[in-house]
C-alpha cells in the first residue's frame, strides 16, 4: 500500500462542526491525550483499546508529526481552540491491504456534536489515500451507538464474535464481551473471489446466506 500521506493533502479541508479543528497527534500531544483518555473512557484500562493508555505505543507505533518512518498506526486529535477534545486512530495491514479502526473517543461534553461523523470521514479518506482495499470496523454490543455510526457509514455486517475483547463491566469486574464487524469495501465486487456452496457447510451456507446476497456464493 501507499505511505501514510501528508494530513494537510488529505485531512486539512474535511468539514468539521464550528469551532473544531482536527490535526495529527503529534509527541507534545501523548501525555495530554493519556491523561485525557483516562478520565473520558475508564473502559479503556483493560482489553485492545488500553495499549492508548501507555506512552510507549504512541512513541514506538503511532504516526507522530515528527516521525519520517511509516508506522502502522495513524492518530488524529480534535481540538477546540487549545483544548483537545477527540482521539482517533487506524492501523494498517500492508500484506492483506486492509486498514481498520483502532478507537474513536470524544470528551463526553463535545459528544453529540457532530464529531464522530468527521472521524469516520477522515477513516476513509486515509484508507484510500494509502491504497487499502478493504476497511474493518468492530462495534461494542454494550450500546448500540457504534453500530448505528458503522451502518449509516455504509458498513456491511459481517458478524458477531463472542468474546472477541475484555471490557470493563463495572469497577473490579472485567469480562470477555461480544462485538459486531462490520466491513466496507473499497474494490469492485468483481475482485471477491466467491466462494463455493459445495466449500460450505450447512451452518456456513446459512449463515452466509444470511449475511450476503443470495448471488455472492458460487454454484
Amino acid at each position: 500500500m501507499n505511505e501514510w500521506p501528508p494530513f494537510q493533502s488529505i485531512l486539512a479541508d474535511l468539514p468539521v462542526p464550528n469551532g473544531y479543528q482536527l490535526a495529527q497527534i503529534g509527541a507534545e500531544d501523548v501525555r495530554e491525550v493519556i491523561a485525557l483518555m483516562e478520565r473520558w473512557y475508564p473502559d479503556v484500562t483493560v482489553g485492545a483499546e488500553s495499549c492508548h493508555l501507555r506512552e510507549g505505543f504512541y512513541l514506538e507505533k503511532v504516526q507522530l508529526r515528527e516521525v519520517s518512518e511509516r508506522r502502522s498506526v495513524y492518530g488524529i486529535i480534535i481540538k477546540r481552540g487549545s483544548e483537545i477534545v477527540g482521539l482517533g486512530t487506524f492501523e494498517r495491514d500492508d500484506d492483506a491491504k486492509f486498514i481498520f479502526g483502532h478507537l474513536g473517543a470524544i470528551a463526553p461534553e463535545h459528544r453529540g456534536s457532530g464529531l464522530a461523523s468527521t472521524c469516520t470521514e477522515a477513516f476513509e479518506r486515509m484508507a484510500r489515500a494509502i491504497g487499502a482495499e478493504l476497511m474493518i470496523w468492530t462495534a461494542t454490543l454494550k450500546h448500540p451507538y457504534s453500530q448505528r455510526m458503522a451502518e449509516a457509514a455504509g458498513y456491511e455486517l459481517a458478524g458477531i464474535i463472542p468474546g472477541f475483547d475484555r471490557d470493563m463491566i463495572e469497577p473490579g469486574l472485567v469480562k470477555r464481551v461480544y462485538e459486531a464487524v462490520y466491513v466496507k469495501l473499497l474494490v469492485p465486487e468483481a475482485a471477491l473471489q466467491k466462494p463455493s456452496r459445495q466449500a460450505m457447510t450447512p451452518k456456513v451456507r446459512e449463515l452466509f446466506a444470511h449475511l450476503f446476497t443470495p448471488t455472492a456464493a458460487s454454484d
